[in-house]
């Protein structure tokens, strides 16, 4: 997002202007209208707001991610409560070490937006390297970004509504 002007804010409303400058250089600007109950806007102002909406739709795809692809949209397994707290930690304790080597991937090619690799194409590349146990004995001196982190390719720019 290259920037973002604010609007007055409205009762229960607040506007503001958003403006996405693409990698060809394309420049798209809208207004948004976020619905609030947090109608003070000298305390709770657009800008602030347009930011903290866009955090939680990177938790959504976090949830997402999970749910969708780790998962393929199948429920939990257990059926007992601490069962489920350990199939939930489970979960996220793969989730977070995919965004780790992810992480690692990013910071062997320096201009890779963090924001734009795959999930999924990481998770398949580390099921591969599981069920074929390749690469996992090696020699010499290891290298962070390993088989996982080679196979996240640069993905094409994208916004989307939400």
């Amino acid at each position: 997002m290259a920037g973002v002007d604010v609007a007055p804010a409205q009762i229960g409303l607040q506007l503001a202007w958003i403006t996405v400058t693409y990698a060809d250089g394309t420049v798209r600007r809208e207004q948004w209208r976020l619905a609030t109950s947090l109608t003070d806007h000298i305390r709770y102002p657009a800008r602030e707001l347009v930011a903290h909406y866009h955090e939680r739709w990177q938790a959504e795809t976090t949830y997402f991610s999970i749910k969708v692809t780790m998962l393929h949209g199948r429920v939990l397994r257990s059926r007992r409560l601490p069962d489920i707290d350990q199939e939930v930690y489970a979960l996220l304790t793969v989730y977070q070490a995919l965004v780790r080597i992810a992480g690692d991937a990013i910071l062997s090619r320096p201009r890779l937006d963090p924001d734009r690799i795959s999930f999924t194409v990481a998770l398949e590349a580390a099921r591969d390297q599981v069920i074929t146990a390749s690469g996992v004995l090696i020699s010499g001196i290891a290298v962070l970004t390993g088989a996982i982190g080679r196979s996240i390719p640069r993905c094409v720019p994208r916004a989307s509504t939400r």
